[in-house]
């Protein structure tokens, strides 16, 4: 059975409310029984909120999942026992209660920078730097240079993770799309191998980070393009085949 993995801004979420069609495609893959997973590098809130945003919105109450940065970098310092932190960001977005935020750097266990734009205290740089200068794991949701809502173009948190790795002078081990480690964990969430899968977003990079790893691909256009080539499609290999 063909999984679905599905990034949501800029392909569900356009322009701060559902796409065209996006609310009936998730439901259309829920009535199916296709195993379905979005995959979002957002990280300016929870993951939970995030998905309770979406089902306000008019979103399926079940049969789907969601990973979002925020729950990959939330997930991983529990797997790793990380309890103490130096933050750049909106560490609430990705805080588990097991981990606590410190501007002390020698009691630091790792740096970990979310999203920059929501909030950005320039008094934690210092600390953090000088975290990073004994060495501790270096982790930032992704580093991506834009983000797209569908309307328009933004910069993303790469604008501030170039600058970090550059001071530090090493590079940070990114959580988020289009890493395959993200990809693994929308797979496993779902059961499903990458060639019994698609996925779908508006990102070349993330798409072709797809294609690599196996998966059947949909490069997300404009809402018509997409809602147009399913409405054509009986299959979600079909469609893959119109928008790809």
């Amino acid at each position: 059975m063909t999984g679905v993995v599905c990034d949501i801004d800029g392909v569900l979420w356009i322009g701060g409310q559902p796409g065209v069609g996006a609310r009936e495609f998730i439901a259309d893959l829920v009535r199916g029984g296709y195993p379905c997973v979005l995959l979002t590098n957002d990280c300016s809130v929870s993951q939970s909120a995030r998905r309770e945003e979406l089902i306000a919105a008019g979103f399926p109450a079940g049969g789907w999942e969601l990973i979002s940065a925020s729950g990959l970098i939330a997930d991983h310092l529990v797997a790793q026992n990380v309890r103490t932190i130096c933050a750049l960001g909106y560490a609430e977005a990705f805080l588990p209660s097991s981990v606590s935020v410190t501007t002390d750097p020698e009691a630091a266990e790792a740096v970990v920078v979310g999203d920059c734009f929501r909030s950005f205290d320039v008094g934690a740089v210092g600390p953090v730097l000088s975290a990073l200068e004994r060495g501790v794991p270096f982790l930032a949701a992704q580093r991506n240079a834009t983000w797209s809502d569908g309307l328009h173009t933004h910069p993303d948190n790469g604008f501030f993770i170039a600058g970090l790795e550059y001071c530090a002078g090493r590079p940070a081990t990114i959580l988020g799309k289009p890493e395959p480690a993200a990809y693994h964990a929308a797979l496993r969430r779902i059961g499903c191998s990458a060639d019994d899968a698609v996925f779908i977003s508006d990102s070349e990079s993330e798409v072709a980070a797809g294609a690599e790893l196996g998966f059947d691909t949909i490069h997300f256009t404009t809402p018509r393009h997409f809602s147009d080539a399913l409405a054509r499609a009986e299959t979600l290999r079909e469609a893959q085949c119109c928008v790809a």
